[in-house]
């Protein structure tokens, strides 16, 4: 039996006790709230990795590296209201970024490598067609959302938040210049 439906067994004959099996109730929901977005989360790298394997062609990523997000939102986002929302994304989305960085540390190496590419593909296949980068965050965001969970706000704040991800971690978007001697001395030692 569950913890959580033993502890409303015997708190279920006391009635001076409704406040504690409210709030049983209550962490209850947000454990069933948390697994509902960790099948979220497993779902859009599911429909990523379908994806990568149709689409092998697309370059390698660079090793990714975690910088300052403040100056590499500065480099990507031109106009104060494009910085602000792009801001106002990571600070929302900083516990299901933290969901995605978890699910992807335990994905094999080559997964990695594949979701990377491809999401560095879609990057580049969108900045040669010379939109802005607001709208390539835009495009970006909705080309990870599975098509038949368009619509749905939870799905599309967890695909807003894996590429978030993915532009904090250097494979998307231009890098500040100590990102750049990091990608160069990390290329260099690989040789």
């Amino acid at each position: 039996m569950k913890f959580w439906e033993q502890l409303k067994q015997s708190i279920s004959g006391n009635n001076n006790n409704q406040y504690v099996a409210n709030t049983v109730n209550v962490y209850e929901s947000l454990a069933k709230e948390e697994e509902l977005e960790q099948g979220i989360v497993s779902s859009i790298f599911q429909y990523v990795i379908e994806n990568c394997k149709k689409n092998q062609q697309t370059p390698k990523a660079m090793p990714e590296k975690v910088l300052k997000i403040k100056k590499k939102i500065g480099i990507n986002f031109k106009t104060v209201e494009e910085k602000e929302e792009i801001i106002e994304f990571c600070r929302l989305a900083s516990d299901k970024i933290a969901l995605i960085e978890k699910a992807f540390s335990e994905l094999d190496g080559d997964d990695q490598n594949d979701i990377h590419s491809y999401i560095l593909g879609k990057y580049c296949k969108n900045k040669h067609k010379k939109i802005s980068n607001i709208d390539n965050f835009y495009a970006l965001c909705d080309d990870f959302i599975p098509i038949k969970q368009k619509g749905n706000p939870k799905v599309e704040h967890i695909a807003k938040s894996f590429v978030l991800f993915f532009f904090q971690d250097c494979t998307i978007f231009e890098k500040t210049q100590e990102e750049k001697c990091i990608s160069t001395l990390q290329l260099k030692l690989d040789f």
